[in-house]
């Protein structure tokens, strides 16, 4: 799978083998890998990085539905 991100820090943390107190967001995503490489040992989890707000398409979408959630 890959998911595509513009924001590095977020990568970074994501990517960081244990995360700091309080990173519940990070944590969720380890365990959640944890639980799919249990069922599915070969899936592989591809962060990357894309810039943001450089006229990719569905970016003002993504951005709507982002300030939605928050």
């Amino acid at each position: 799978a890959v998911i595509c991100l513009d924001n590095q820090a977020a990568i970074v943390r994501a990517q960081a083998p244990r995360a700091k107190s309080g990173q519940v967001i990070t944590d969720a995503i380890h365990v959640a890998l944890k639980r799919i490489r249990a069922i599915r040992p070969d899936f592989r989890l591809e962060l990357i990085w894309v810039p943001g707000h450089e006229d990719i398409a569905g970016n003002e979408l993504a951005d709507l539905h982002a300030k939605q959630a928050s």
